[in-house]
């Protein structure tokens, strides 16, 4: 009897499903943005590149009560090209898969497989630029679980979409080997998880449709030294320090009902997802030719102990 009057409140833990979708969003959408600023052929020549990649950590998410830990891994695809020499053309694709544990209570978990396009642009004049893109992904929620009594599960399966459109400008500063690069950038972000209904002994749940819509806003002081800079050969390595959070969210409450049963339907308030916070990161970039290697990583401090790191490598190739 419990397990159905704690349903409502159970069922908050859902929203960790809307979440993952928009902040997979906001990840892939920025991971878009470095492989256009890492644009650097002329005009009339693609560069295509790759770029495998992780992201671990945690969050207290839009429910106060519930949050959740992720790892996922991925591939990033997709070309640049200088269409004048003051304008930037990207087009960018990402396939990634993760996994979702609840935490703080929550008695769920997911895996989640992501597909994401990003259409880029970008203009650049002397040391100013501005950057922009949109961007959209679907996901597949699968192995859905959420433990009742003992051992025994419900178990779903379900999808989710989102969408972005980002700006952000500029101005490099280049002095001698080392370049300062303040930015500040402007985003949207949505995210909406469809319907599903799990399976199950003890209290299923009939999860309604949820949706997301975030506007973030952040700054980023970026500091770069070359450390080879010869014809045909240079390596260059940077450092960012940065802050963004929401500027606005609205999310809606946890709709649903008990499967099957003529219980009323419920709703459940759900709380603001947290923004990132504090970032900081560093890279590496390494040319020979026509050849590029990248490395970077990122790490976002929250509140509410909300922690980020993302990590990647690449390669691009300039024809």
């Amino acid at each position: 009897m419990r397990e159905y009057l704690a349903a409502p409140v159970m069922a908050a833990a859902s929203a960790a499903v809307s979440e993952t979708a928009l902040t997979t969003r906001r990840s892939d959408a920025m991971r878009a943005f470095d492989r256009l600023r890492e644009h650097s052929g002329e005009p009339g020549r693609n560069e295509f590149f790759v770029n495998p990649y992780g992201d671990i950590g945690r969050a207290k998410g839009g429910s106060a009560r519930f949050g959740q830990e992720w790892r996922l891994g991925g591939v990033q695809f997709g070309m640049t090209r200088a269409l004048t020499t003051e304008m930037i053309f990207g087009l960018v694709g990402a396939v990634s898969y993760g996994s979702v544990e609840g935490r703080d209570g929550a008695r769920t978990s997911f895996d989640m497989a992501n597909f994401a396009v990003d259409m880029l642009g970008a203009w650049r004049r002397g040391g100013f630029f501005v950057n922009g893109g949109v961007g959209a992904s679907i996901a597949s929620m699968m192995d859905w679980k959420r433990k009742t009594v003992g051992p025994l599960e419900n178990e779903g399966e379900g999808t989710a979409w989102s969408a972005s459109a980002l700006v952000e400008t500029g101005y490099e500063m280049r002095m001698g080997s080392v370049t300062l690069t303040p930015s500040a950038r402007l985003g949207w972000l949505h995210a909406s998880m469809g319907a599903f209904e799990e399976g199950g002994v003890v209290a299923p749940i009939a999860y309604r449709a949820r949706s997301i819509d975030a506007l973030l806003g952040g700054v980023e002081l970026r500091a770069g030294v070359d450390l080879v800079n010869a014809p045909g050969n240079k390596v260059t390595a940077y450092g960012l320090i940065g802050y963004e959070d929401f500027l606005g969210y609205s999310g809606g409450a946890v709709t649903g009902r008990l499967a099957k049963n003529t219980a009323l339907p419920f709703s459940t308030s759900v709380g603001d997802l947290r923004g990132e916070g504090v970032i900081a990161g560093l890279g590496l970039a390494a040319q020979w030719g026509a050849a590029k290697i990248t490395a970077d990583y990122r790490a976002s401090f929250g509140k509410g102990d909300n922690t980020r790191h993302r990590f990647g490598a690449g390669v691009r190739v300039a024809f």
